[in-house]
């Protein structure tokens, strides 16, 4: 499978695809636009900047999104500037826990504090940065596979 999708398809489909507001494939993907959407639960979302899988991006342009719409409860949360999809995943499900259970303990939030120094430390050292430096060494995700 190419890397670039256009190159798996008819040419005149991409060029349907780029002149045709109307094209059916172009309004499926404005339905499933994740960003135009308002919440009434607490958002957190959890990125790595080293993910290939899927661009980090997404969650920065998600979170401007949802705060410009008057999102309040809403934290953005850089896991780790090196760490790809997979191992990233074991931080994002805890640094989630630990968001949800600051609401169980406390209530509402509106300023979703972060962790207190020592908990962020505990984490950085003990596992993250272990984590990161294996990863370096190892080349990525497969060597956690």
């Amino acid at each position: 499978m190419p890397k670039i999708p256009s190159e798996v398809v008819k040419p005149e489909m991409v060029e349907q695809f780029k002149d045709n507001p109307d094209f059916p494939f172009l309004k499926r993907l404005e339905e499933n636009n994740l960003t135009d959407w308002h919440p009434e639960a607490p958002v957190q979302l959890c990125y790595c900047k080293g993910d290939r899988e899927v661009n980090y991006k997404n969650s920065e342009v998600a979170y401007d999104h949802m705060t410009k719409a008057g999102k309040k409860d809403i934290r953005l949360n850089n896991q780790s500037d090196h760490l790809d999809h997979n191992t990233c995943a074991a931080f994002a499900v805890l640094s989630m826990k630990a968001f949800f259970d600051r609401y169980k303990k406390h209530g509402q939030n509106p300023e979703l504090k972060a962790l207190t120094p020592f908990k962020q430390w505990l984490i950085n050292v003990f596992a993250k940065k272990k984590v990161e430096k294996e990863y370096a060494k190892g080349g990525g995700d497969h060597a956690y596979l």
